[in-house]
């Protein structure tokens, strides 16, 4: 279903071509050839940026993860990138293959593309060690408000059910996703492929102490 998401046409901002068959149908409309028609073009160039929660808590889902992996090593999702973070990220990223290698985000970011990286976050958010972290959440409310205006469209994937989301970090994340956290499920994922940009916009403010949210607004 992911892999759907990625072949979705997107418009490129700002780039048009000749539309042949409307520039046709507008001289024989009008009797006249008075201008060309152009439409915008469309491209199904999308590029994923796989983010990869490796805390303890995670490790036995690894093995689900690995068709991910796999089709992007054997570039069957091509273009495409993998990180790992611990709980959540902080102002690095770090090779899902090199752990050691990090990747700074004010580096990272700026490569991104608005109209073209889809991110796909997959992390429990504290659900399998039933933990919840005020400083998690901070964490990742700091990480995607720097990453949300720089991508089209982002999904998180929790390996754990809704139910086991309650009381923890997970659950407050869940809220700032508009409760569209999904789970690792073909109804949850199939529901991704309906998802706008617009529909997919995460509520920031959702992470904010009152006094916060009045500064962030």
């Amino acid at each position: 279903m992911v892999w759907r998401l990625l072949k979705q046409p997107v418009q490129v901002a700002w780039d048009y071509e000749l539309d042949i068959e409307a520039t046709i149908e507008q001289i024989e409309r009008d009797g006249i050839f008075t201008d060309v028609v152009m439409r915008p073009v469309i491209t199904q160039r999308t590029e994923l940026l796989l983010l990869i929660d490796d805390n303890s808590g995670m490790l036995p889902f690894f093995p689900i993860l690995q068709p991910f992996i796999q089709a992007i090593a054997e570039a069957r999702i091509t273009p495409a990138q993998i990180y790992r973070f611990t709980s959540y990220p902080d102002e690095y990223l770090y090779n899902w293959y090199r752990p050691n290698l990090a990747q700074p985000l004010n580096d990272l970011l700026p490569k991104l593309h608005l109209h073209s990286t889809f991110v796909l976050i997959i992390s429990d958010v504290g659900a399998a060690t039933s933990t919840y972290s005020q400083e998690r959440i901070e964490g990742i409310s700091k990480f995607l408000t720097a990453l949300s205006p720089c991508v089209r469209q982002l999904i998180w994937l929790n390996p754990l059910p809704p139910q086991r989301w309650k009381q923890t970090s997970a659950m407050t994340i869940d809220a700032v996703l508009n409760g569209k956290m999904l789970t690792y499920t073909p109804a949850s994922l199939q529901t991704a492929t309906r998802e706008t940009q617009k529909e997919n916009m995460i509520q920031i403010w959702q992470m904010y102490s009152p006094t916060q949210r009045n500064q962030a607004q």
